[in-house]
């Protein structure tokens, strides 16, 4: 964690002393060799939005949740009431930094589309949550 965001500052830094303003996503890669930043998308992208959502959440549980993944996710269709009485066991309630937040719910009852957010405090949870999601009948796309 403290290698990706002094790596990232230094990708920052020198994108402004070359001019840029505004946001950016930088995506890492772990490997056996190390930690390597691989992209960096200099613009607004779906990390934007669950990174607020995230900063959200460590407002109200008072800690950051340490790991946390977001991907597109495939269920029946079906309202979003019907989707959180499916995901309930694991769906964020508030106070459990080991969740799920579901959002970007547009489709989900045309096309059973949404996105989760995977809250956890390890990468051990955060395995769990996406092996439950999967045993709840939603599949990842």
């Amino acid at each position: 964690s403290e290698y990706i965001n002094n790596t990232s500052l230094l990708i920052v830094k020198n994108m402004a002393a070359h001019g840029y303003k505004g946001v950016l996503g930088i995506d890492y890669i772990v490997t056996k060799e190390g930690i390597f930043p691989i992209e960096n998308n200099a613009r607004m992208n779906g990390s934007s939005f669950t990174i607020a959502i995230v900063d959200n959440i460590e407002t109200q549980l008072g800690e950051r949740p340490q790991c946390w993944k977001f991907f597109k996710a495939k269920v029946d269709p079906c309202s979003f009431n019907e989707l959180t009485k499916k995901i309930e066991p694991i769906l964020y309630n508030g106070t459990s930094v080991n969740s799920v937040f579901p959002y970007d719910c547009d489709t989900l009852s045309i096309n059973g589309v949404f996105a989760p957010v995977l809250l956890a405090e390890d990468m051990y949870q955060l395995d769990f949550l996406e092996k439950t999601l999967f045993k709840l009948g939603v599949e990842r796309i």
